[in-house]
């Protein structure tokens, strides 16, 4: 008899061959402390994705161009969920474009999954993200637009990106320095 109780049938299955590739890829990306803004996808209705050059990013909002219901799951409103975030090192190892993905924020050089919840960044010269606590967990929708190696590689690995409040409004445009200013 398992004493592993607490895990489902998807938590047992076998990693495939490509599934230790991709994470093997993935453990060996270098990141820095400073990155930039690479794209800014705005979300002014549900599914769709419009890259934008720049952005206003509002405190308590997230992107003023996003759609109302963008940080609501099945009708409940999902709180820390003001700008996602996903590198485009992570969705050029996923074989994504990251338009595709769906996040507002896409980063070059910053590791996401490094920075613990709390940890604020300033984008820009005046907006400052804070990491939320909230793993950035992938969806069916991700699943569809990745495929499923993708999908297993973020889910099992907390390969998916960060989530992020907005603690200061201000502006973020594309090639917008990136840089972690609180821990």
């Amino acid at each position: 008899m398992s004493n592993r109780t607490s895990e489902t049938a998807s938590d047992v299955r076998s990693t495939s061959a490509d599934e230790i590739a991709l994470t093997n890829h993935l453990d060996n990306l270098e990141w820095t402390n400073e990155g930039v803004v690479f794209l800014l996808v705005a979300k002014p209705a549900p599914g769709v994705h419009e890259v934008v050059p720049s952005v206003t990013v509002h405190e308590g909002v997230g992107f003023e161009t996003d759609h109302e219901r963008k940080s609501y799951y099945r009708g409940v409103l999902m709180p820390g969920r003001q700008v996602s975030a996903v590198s485009v090192e992570v969705c050029a190892a996923f074989g994504v474009d990251a338009a595709t993905i769906g996040d507002n924020l896409v980063t070059k050089h910053i590791d996401l999954k490094g920075l613990v919840a709390g940890t604020q960044i300033l984008v820009g010269r005046d907006l400052i993200l804070e990491r939320t606590n909230i793993p950035h967990r992938p969806c069916l929708l991700f699943a569809e637009r990745a495929g499923s190696v993708a999908y297993n590689v973020a889910r099992l690995h907390d390969q998916r990106g960060a989530l992020f409040n907005v603690v200061r409004t201000g502006i973020a445009k594309v090639g917008d320095k990136i840089t972690v200013v609180a821990c």
